[in-house]
């Protein structure tokens, strides 16, 4: 990690590239010679990009109100590098995935193995009465194989509840899967899965993050009062978890001192990189209400850890975050209505070099944003827009956050994003 400061101008901008020794396709892709003079996406070392993609969003919103037919749920994987054009390849049909929770899955700290949860869960209301494929609602966790040229599925574990997040383990290979009112953790041998240990959390967890420290975890948990009533989950709360080696204890529930009160329906928590500090979104996820939601803080170094700082009014819908690696800000992704209306969505910084943290810009960007993550070095963001269908890249210089000229496309309805980079140490994010 290194600081704002210390970053050199100029930075080239990212390349989609990534190289699979299986991928025929793409060692063609990367040795051929031509000219060189067009402008192109680059990125200073090997960037990978895993994005989920939901078929569903098809027949659930369209611009005028009528219903189009589901297309299948996809992945899209996308190669960046310093010497050659984007290569992607997406394969639908074969991984299952929904735009329902948090949206972040992982890929292996090697490179090697994508993760992938799909739940069953789904909002029902007057406007959307049709029932989804039955191929889009098993409760899966699916492993990906990133070095082969057809991104074969390599193994598919169904489980007792509904996944709603996977978060990779600190060793860099296991991963921890958010299971009903727990959690499982899972090894991966060859491939394989292998349920490596189990926790109890206090009630469904629906979004949780692992410290980049590898010792803690935090998570919001809900109690679900079912989908009939349009209001999926009651009672929400924030907990705190130890973490060693594959064994998850309960610690205690994260409350807030009174000026950061009340806690309200939380969602996509992330941990600071320096583990100090974590940020929880309020209304989750939920655009088009014609109010604006709220981000709270935590401090995770005090003796009894709590939120103690509220950033007012920051958006009508927080679906996601990203900390920038020097820990001095962070980019919220921010529906500002929910997917049946196309309109203009935004991206929301938040400075937090300041004690409190406040809230100092916000920048337009295609609807809906989902999946969002920064570069290892910070030189670069990456964040998923759901009915634009693509990736939207942007330079990173101090607060600003530069737009490039290029977009990822995916398939359709990209949903959740997980970045790779060859900077990134084994148990490191």
């Amino acid at each position: 990690m290194r600081s704002i400061a210390s970053w050199m101008p100029g930075l080239v901008v990212l390349a989609v590239s990534t190289v699979f020794a299986a991928d025929s396709s793409l060692s063609k892709a990367l040795s051929a010679d031509g000219d060189h003079s067009y402008p192109y996406l680059t990125t200073p070392c090997r960037v990978t990009l895993l994005s989920a993609n939901d078929g569903e969003i098809r027949f659930l919103h369209t611009r005028d109100g009528t219903r189009q037919e589901p297309v299948p749920d996809s992945i899209t994987v996308i190669r960046l590098g310093p010497d050659h054009p984007p290569v992607s390849k997406t394969i639908a049909g074969t991984v299952p995935s929904t735009i329902y929770g948090a949206p972040h899955i992982v890929i292996s700290a090697d490179g090697r193995f994508g993760f992938v949860t799909n739940h069953s869960w789904r909002y029902q209301s007057a406007a959307t009465q049709q029932q989804p494929p039955a191929e889009h609602l098993p409760n899966l966790l699916t492993v990906i194989d990133l070095a082969a040229d057809d991104l074969s599925v390599l193994d598919q574990v169904k489980l007792p509840a509904e996944p709603w997040m996977v978060d990779l383990h600190p060793d860099g290979q296991k991963v921890i899967v958010a299971v009903g009112a727990g959690f499982h953790v899972y090894s991966v041998e060859t491939g394989r899965v292998k349920l490596a240990s189990e926790a109890k959390a206090p009630n469904r967890v629906t979004s949780f993050d692992v410290s980049p420290r590898g010792d803690r975890i935090v998570c919001v948990t809900v109690q679900f009062d079912g989908v009939a009533s349009g209001e999926p989950h009651s009672n929400p709360e924030f907990h705190l978890f130890s973490l060693s080696g594959d064994r998850i204890n309960h610690l205690h529930r994260i409350n807030a001192v009174d000026d950061a009160a009340p806690i309200e329906r939380l969602f996509s928590p992330r941990i600071s990189p320096d583990g100090k500090r974590a940020i929880v979104l309020q209304d989750w996820g939920i655009g088009g209400k014609g109010t604006r939601d709220d981000v709270l803080i935590a401090d995770l170094e005090r003796e009894v850890p709590a939120i103690t700082e509220r950033v007012r009014q920051v958006a009508d819908g927080l679906e996601g975050l990203a900390f920038h690696p020097s820990g001095r800000f962070a980019v919220i992704s921010c529906l500002e209505k929910g997917a049946d209306v196309v309109t203009t969505s935004h991206l929301a910084v938040i400075d937090l070099a300041t004690r409190p943290a406040r809230l100092v810009s916000h920048i337009p960007i295609e609807p809906i944003p989902e999946g969002i993550e920064f570069t290892p070095d910070g030189s670069k963001l990456f964040v998923g827009t759901t009915l634009a269908n693509h990736i939207v890249v942007f330079d990173v210089d101090g607060f600003m956050l530069g737009r490039s000229p290029f977009v990822l496309p995916t398939g359709h309805a990209p949903s959740a994003l997980a970045l790779w980079s060859e900077h990134v140490a084994p148990g490191t994010r």
